[in-house]
C-alpha cells in the first residue's frame, strides 16, 4: 500500500513537469510562426505568386494577358514585374514550339501586404497567334519578395 501512494506521487509529478514542459515549448516557438518562417516566407519579406487567367485581343491590335498577382507576405513586395509569353499550339493544344511567338514585360511596381491585383499584360499580336495560341506567365523579378513558385521548385 505505501509503495502504491509512493508510485502515484511520482506518477502526479512526472505528468505535472511534462504539461508545464509542454506549455514552456509552446510558448516559446508556436505552431503558426514555426509554419511562416520555414514555409512560408520570412517576416521581413513579401510572397508572391500568380494565375494567369488566359487571353484575349484587344481592340487596338494588341493581345491582353489576363493575370491575378497575389502577395501572401505582411511586408510590401516592390518594383514588381511580369513577362507573358505567347506559345503556338496546334487544335489539340500540343505546343509547336519551345520558343515564344510573342512576349511582353509588364514593370507593375508596388503589391500592398495580404492584397492581390487583377492586371492585364499587353503582348504584340502578330500572324502567328490564333485561336489555339496559349499564354503563359511568370513573375520576373521583384523587391523585399519571394516567389512562391521558386520556393516550389526547390
Amino acid at each position: 500500500m505505501k509503495w502504491q501512494a509512493v508510485f502515484s506521487i511520482l506518477f502526479i509529478i512526472i505528468a505535472v513537469l511534462l504539461v508545464l514542459s509542454y506549455v514552456e515549448i509552446s510558448r516559446k516557438t508556436p505552431i503558426a510562426q514555426t509554419l511562416n518562417n520555414s514555409i512560408f516566407s520570412d517576416d521581413n519579406k513579401a510572397l508572391l505568386t500568380h494565375i494567369t487567367n488566359g487571353w484575349e485581343k484587344t481592340s487596338g491590335g494588341n493581345i491582353a494577358v489576363n493575370v491575378a498577382l497575389y502577395n501572401y507576405g505582411y511586408e510590401e513586395a516592390e518594383n514588381v514585374e511580369i513577362t507573358c509569353e505567347m506559345y503556338d499550339r496546334d487544335e489539340e493544344g500540343n505546343f509547336e514550339s519551345d520558343e515564344p511567338i510573342s512576349m511582353a514585360t509588364l514593370k507593375f511596381g508596388n503589391i500592398d501586404p495580404t492584397s492581390y491585383e487583377k492586371l492585364q499584360v499587353y503582348v504584340d499580336d502578330n500572324e502567328m497567334i490564333d485561336d489555339y495560341s496559349g499564354s503563359s506567365c511568370f513573375i520576373k523579378r521583384c523587391e523585399n519578395c519571394d516567389i512562391l513558385d521558386n520556393r516550389l521548385k526547390e
